[in-house]
This record gives C-alpha cells, sequence and structure tokens, in this order.
C-alpha cells in the first residue's frame, strides 16, 4: 500500500493546484491538511487567497487572520489582508492593517509600499507624498516604492516633479512596463488652462502611440489604474483617442481579446427568457446607480427577462437591496476582472448593460471581452467609449445634438424624453437658514454645485463677468469630496480671476445641507461643456433653476434637455457666453422671473421621475436589439 502523502507534499499539490486554476481541487487539499494541522499558515492563507479571488471578502479575511495568527511572518497574508478591507471599503481598517504592518515588519519594503498605496486609495495623497519621499530615503532602489512616490506627485498634481523623479527612477529603464504604463497614461482631475489639455492630450497621444509600437506584455491583474475618465472633460472630440487606446490594450493584454464560447460563430443560443446582465460598481446609492436603478428594476420586472446584477464593488447598501428586491439576481464579483469574466461568460448572456464604462479599471476592461451578442452602454458616463465590441450606446434624443452618431463609435440608439427612471428624492423637513449654513445674508448668491473636475478654464471667465456685472453678488462653489490638490489648483485658477472675497468654496456637503444651500441659493449655475446630470433633479424638484449653456456633446445638453422635456418655457438657456452672464443675472435678481420658473419646474418635473415614457422603450428596445430591428432608434 503506499504511504499517504505528506502535509508538505499536499500544500505543493494544492499550490500547483491553485496557479493552474483547479480552485476546486486546491480547496480540497487545503481542507485537508487543516484537517490534520488546524494551524498551518499556507493552507490557511490559500483558502485567503481562494475566497478573495471568487469576491468572498469576509471568509478571506478570515481566513487570512487566521493564517497570521497561526504565522506571525505570513507577510503575504498581512500584506493582501489590506486589500481585501479595501476592497469592503474598510478606510479606516485597511489604513489602521497597513500601518500597522509597517510597524511589524519596518525593514520590508513591501509594507511601506501597501500603506502608500492604500493612502492614495483612500484619498490622502497629500500625506502619501511625504510618506513616500521618506520610505525611499531607506528603499531608495525599491522599484514599486519609486513608481507610487511618481504616481503620488501626479494624483497631487506635481507634474512637473512626477517627470522629474519618473526620469531619475526610469533612467536605466528600471521600471516594469506596467508601471510605465499607468504613470505615462494619467491624467490630471483639473487642468491648469486650456493650453494644459492641450499639452496633456497630446502627451496621451504620444504615449499610446509608444505603447502600441513596442507592444510589452501588460498583465491583465496589474491593470488597476484608469484616468481616462477625465478625458471628456476637455471638450474635445475624443473618439480617435479612445479607439487608439483601446488597439492598444488590444495589443498589449491579449486577455482582454476573449470572446466568450456562446459567442462564437456557430454558437446556438440556450432556450430560456432574454438573458440580460447588468456590469457596474456602481449600482449602489451613488449617482449612476440613482440613476439606472430604475431601469434594471422595471426590466426585471417582465416576464420574459431575467435580469442580473454583476456587482463590482464590495457594498450591499439598501440601494442594491433594493434591486434584490425587484427580482434582480445579485451576483458579487470578484476583485480580478481574470476571474470575473468567466462567471459572466458561464451565464451565456444575450445582452450585457454597461450603465458606466470609462470611470473605472473593471468594467472598461471587461467591456472589451465579447461576453454576450449584443453590448450597450449607458449614459452613466456620457462619452463614447471607443471600444469595439461595445455595440450600442442608448441615449435621448433631447440631449444629443444634430448629427450625433459622429460623436460615437457605437451605433447610436435614440429614444424619446430623458432615459433615466428615478425616484423623487425625499428632502430634509427642515431647511437650513444661510445663517445656519454659514452664507452671507443681503448677498446674491450664484451657486454651482458640480464637482470640480467639470470647471473647464473656460468657465472661469464666466464667473468673473457675472461676479464684475453684479457687485451684490457672491459665487459659491464646494471643494473636491477627496483630492486636496486639485481644490487648491481650482481655487487659484477661480481666484485668479474673481476677487477672492466674494468667492465661497464650500466642503462637500451631506444631502441635507447640499439641499438647503440649493433652497438658498439665488440662482444655480451649470457648468459648460460638461454639465450637471443628477444634481438638476435635487434642484428641478425643489424649484430652484438653473442656467445652462448647452454644449457640443450630450455631456454637456443635459440640463438644456431637462427643460425640453419638462416644456418649460422661456427657461434659461444660454446661446452664447455673454447670454449666459445676461440669464445667470436675470435669475438671480429679477424675482418674478425667477418666481415663474420655480413654478414651471415643480409642475413639470414629475416627466423626468418615476414609470414615464422610457419604460416601455426600454422593454421594446431590448427586443429590437435582440432582433436587429433598430430603425426605429436613429437620431
Amino acid at each position: 500500500m503506499a504511504a499517504a502523502p505528506s502535509v508538505r507534499q499536499m500544500m505543493k499539490r494544492a499550490e500547483m493546484a491553485l496557479k493552474k486554476q483547479r480552485t476546486q481541487e486546491a480547496f480540497d487539499l487545503c481542507q485537508q491538511i487543516l484537517a490534520i494541522n488546524p494551524n498551518h499558515g499556507d493552507a490557511l492563507h490559500h483558502l485567503g487567497l481562494i475566497f478573495h479571488a471568487i469576491g468572498d471578502y469576509a471568509q478571506a479575511a478570515n481566513f487570512y487572520r487566521r493564517a497570521m495568527f497561526a504565522d506571525p511572518k505570513q507577510m503575504d497574508a498581512r500584506l493582501l489582508l489590506c486589500d481585501v478591507l479595501r476592497a469592503q471599503g474598510n478606510a479606516q481598517g485597511a489604513l489602521q492593517h497597513a500601518q500597522e504592518t509597517t510597524q511589524f515588519a519596518p525593514n520590508d519594503a513591501r509594507t511601506h509600499s501597501k500603506y502608500a498605496s492604500m493612502l492614495m486609495h483612500f484619498n490622502l495623497v497629500h500625506a502619501a507624498v511625504p510618506y513616500l519621499a521618506s520610505a525611499l530615503e531607506r528603499f531608495a532602489n525599491d522599484v514599486e516604492l519609486q513608481h507610487l512616490y511618481c504616481m503620488a506627485l501626479k494624483a497631487n498634481d506635481q507634474f512637473d516633479e512626477a517627470d522629474a523623479a519618473y526620469l531619475r527612477f526610469n533612467g536605466a529603464k528600471r521600471f516594469p512596463a506596467v508601471n510605465r504604463f499607468m504613470l505615462e497614461m494619467y491624467l490630471p482631475r483639473v487642468c491648469q488652462s486650456a493650453e494644459h489639455i492641450v499639452q496633456v492630450r497630446e502627451k496621451l497621444a504620444q504615449s499610446i502611440a509608444q505603447f502600441t509600437r513596442e507592444k510589452p506584455t501588460l498583465p491583465l491583474h496589474q491593470l488597476t489604474n484608469f484616468s481616462l475618465f477625465y478625458l471628456a472633460f476637455h471638450n474635445a472630440d475624443n473618439r480617435q483617442l479612445l479607439q487608439d487606446y483601446c488597439t492598444m490594450m488590444r495589443k498589449l493584454c491579449p486577455e482582454l481579446n476573449y470572446v466568450a464560447p456562446h459567442c462564437k460563430p456557430g454558437a446556438v443560443r440556450a432556450p430560456g427568457p432574454l438573458r440580460i446582465g447588468v456590469i457596474s460598481r456602481y449600482m449602489h446609492r451613488h449617482s449612476v446607480g440613482n440613476c439606472y436603478r430604475g431601469v434594471v428594476k422595471h426590466l426585471a420586472a417582465q416576464p420574459e427577462f431575467s435580469v442580473s446584477l454583476y456587482n463590482l464593488s464590495a457594498i450591499h447598501d439598501e440601494g442594491i437591496q433594493e434591486l434584490a428586491d425587484a427580482g434582480v439576481r445579485i451576483v458579487p464579483m470578484p476583485a480580478s476582472v481574470k476571474t470575473g469574466h468567466s462567471m459572466v461568460a458561464e451565464a451565456a448572456l444575450d445582452i450585457i448593460i454597461y450603465p458606466d464604462i470609462g470611470m473605472e479599471p473593471s468594467s472598461y476592461h471587461m467591456a472589451l471581452m465579447r461576453l454576450a451578442p449584443h453590448q450597450i452602454c449607458l449614459g452613466g458616463h456620457p462619452e463614447t467609449t471607443g471600444i469595439d465590441t461595445i455595440d450600442y450606446v442608448i441615449a435621448s434624443r433631447s440631449y444629443e445634438p444634430p448629427h450625433a452618431e459622429r460623436n460615437y463609435t457605437e451605433r447610436l440608439l435614440c429614444v424619446d424624453g430623458v432615459n433615466t427612471i428615478l425616484t423623487r428624492p425625499k428632502f430634509t423637513e427642515h431647511f437650513l437658514s444661510r445663517a445656519e449654513l454659514g452664507l452671507p445674508e443681503g448677498r446674491r448668491l450664484y451657486v454651482c454645485p458640480m464637482a470640480i473636475q467639470k470647471f473647464h478654464p473656460d468657465y472661469d471667465r464666466l464667473l468673473a463677468d457675472i461676479l464684475a456685472a453684479d457687485p451684490e453678488g457672491t459665487l459659491v462653489l464646494f471643494n473636491d469630496f477627496h483630492m486636496e490638490s486639485a481644490t487648491q489648483l481650482l481655487q487659484a485658477r477661480i481666484t485668479s480671476v474673481c476677487d477672492p472675497a466674494r468667492v465661497i468654496f464650500l466642503p462637500w456637503q451631506p444631502a441635507d445641507r447640499f439641499q438647503s444651500i440649493l433652497v438658498a441659493s439665488d440662482v444655480l449655475l451649470d457648468t459648460i461643456y460638461f454639465g450637471g446630470g443628477s444634481t438638476a433633479h435635487y434642484a428641478f424638484a425643489l424649484g430652484a433653476p438653473m442656467v445652462t449653456w448647452p454644449g457640443e456633446y450630450a455631456r454637456g445638453r443635459c440640463i438644456y434637455s431637462y427643460y425640453e422635456v419638462m416644456g418649460v418655457a422661456d427657461a434659461p438657456i444660454a446661446r452664447d457666453a455673454a447670454d449666459y452672464v445676461r440669464l445667470a443675472l436675470k435669475v438671480a435678481q429679477d424675482k418674478e422671473y425667477r418666481a415663474g420658473l420655480s413654478a414651471a419646474l415643480i409642475q413639470g418635473c414629475d416627466k423626468l421621475f418615476e414609470i414615464h415614457s422610457y419604460a416601455p422603450q426600454v422593454v421594446q428596445l431590448m427586443h429590437d436589439v435582440m432582433a436587429s430591428n433598430l430603425d426605429a432608434y436613429r437620431r
């Protein structure tokens, strides 16, 4: 009789099975080892890896902690526990554990890299820069610390310093291709000027061309950064850049060219209801989720559809529960796209809907794969994707300008009205006064309630012209909700053309205070080129008018389209820059005009909420996509 394998032999077999993605075999072997030795550190660690890969973060954290307890020197488990806590959105826990890890192993450069990456992920970039500078004094040749230092400088808007450090560190071509890639593709959240935007775009195009020529191999699991999100705020046609980026990615990371078996030529569709998958990180209580949860719920209510949400976030809040209660199958997704895409492929979906391609890396990379015969994107990030495996983009005729088809690489499918199904927002029972909000009495408040990346440098002069035309006016803006350096840059830009004494920058506000600020304003200002969206639903339901100037792309036409859909007469829709300033002054100063607008908004905003004309349209659209019967959806 052959001798039973030793624990060491079983562990080697488990490691090999996991390496070859035979997960069940690895799991069984680790369990057998623990039956012999419940405190076997490597077996506990590998079970943590298995649960981590499938997105079961609670179990992964449990096994990593047990591995650390069994073997305090088990550094991989310590470091990976940071990633699990981060994936769970546990900022305090992740930062605390990462800091404790640096104290446990101060001579291991990996611990300092991990802590710095946690600082950056949880929007403490200003703290990451000096921390990394200090760590590099001890570990001067550590490539990961060097890379993180350059990334932190860029995230802190210290681009000249970042470029100088990159040249210094990479002088001997020491950086791996993936590190160079993430650094060279990085885009700033806020640009200093229109000229700076041109420079940023030219440099990005050059980097894309260079990487396409070099064709270094990029491992999919290491592609964790995606900053092309900020291209949409440049007021430029991004089709070619995004197409070139897609082409580059296909060459650099062949894993992204995956085609699911049921999408290959000759595959026969499995019988059953129409299988629709939604892939997103933001369907929880987030502006994207708030806009599109209603759409997903309505699709799930149809007996001929089977709808699943592939949830890229570890968050399961009341927004996700709302979908589950509506019959949507919630599928928690692992952090690794390399693992997650197979889960989607196994479902043999007919249609995949991506609500927000371009906002983060996982959904972007999955969209490059052919995981369903029909792949659609929505306007959670209102921009073309440039991806040749995204077949359609669904938009609204009221949003899109004439000849809008030329703005997209996808086939544009237009519906009437708005293409969201929103629940009317709930308001606080007591609106705070200006005094309670810390806002000046006796001044006209021009409030622009937009995220700072929407402030194109061209917009600065309009704000300055408004203040110059109204000596009693005060401008109210909001700091960035997480990036201190970007806030400082925008503040410097605005106060260089406006009287600093008449500009107030408020911290990002909780919902009840934010609503009170909208009510306290004399006029709300929509940013140009890339305007507001979900904010307008709060504003219009409160009867607060917003001045807008529709741009050339859908991303700058949302407020305009809402006025059109609601049928608001004489809405403050500007024709040009001078008209924008004139209308801002008129709404703020002409009480009768403002009161009429307010009444029209409150009366008409029902057309923006709940089940309206879009509900039956989106159901029919799914059937028409399957039948390729799409002529009715032309712009």
